[in-house]
């Protein structure tokens, strides 16, 4: 019987409990204990590394929910990063969103910050067969997946102030 990670689909990453794999499982329980957090009662904030407990307690519920929901969504999105590399096939638009993560990420200021490779995608089509484009696209969220993981503050920050 082949035996896959529940969130993730992997087949190369040990399962570690509740069928999930050694990088899902970690994630799992973060989001499992922050949705579990109350507002009005702190000692259920249990620790998160890489985020700012007390920031919290100066927070108003509407805030503090916002930021749970903004917790929750930053590693619910690394499990579809994991998801995204072991069961979609990509496409070109797949790739020109991939590129254009990538010169963000590698970029030295909000000016850079544009979409250097918007409108690629009909380009890629031109110059790339499908497999191609599959394994570059498949490369790329190796990378990301390999890259260390550090919660996004400046989202938090912005999540409360929307």
């Amino acid at each position: 019987m082949e035996k896959r990670c529940k969130s993730c689909g992997s087949d190369i990453w040990k399962l570690v409990a509740k069928n999930e794999c050694k990088r899902c499982y970690p994630i799992t329980n973060k989001i499992k204990a922050i949705e579990s957090w109350e507002y009005r009662k702190p000692e259920s904030w249990l620790k998160i590394s890489g985020f700012d407990q007390t920031v919290l307690k100066s927070l108003n519920e509407n805030e503090f929910e916002k930021v749970k929901r903004e917790l929750i969504t930053q590693f619910e999105s690394r499990i579809y990063l994991y998801k995204r590399y072991f069961t979609k096939s990509e496409d070109s638009m797949s790739l020109e969103i991939l590129l254009n993560n990538f010169s963000q990420l590698l970029s030295n200021s909000d000016k850079d910050r544009e979409w250097l490779f918007h409108g690629y995608a009909d380009i890629i089509d031109k110059e790339l067969d499908n497999k191609s484009i599959n394994f570059i696209c498949k490369q790329l969220l190796w990378i990301l997946i390999n890259r260390r993981f550090k919660l996004d503050n400046v989202r938090i920050h912005q999540a409360i102030s929307s």
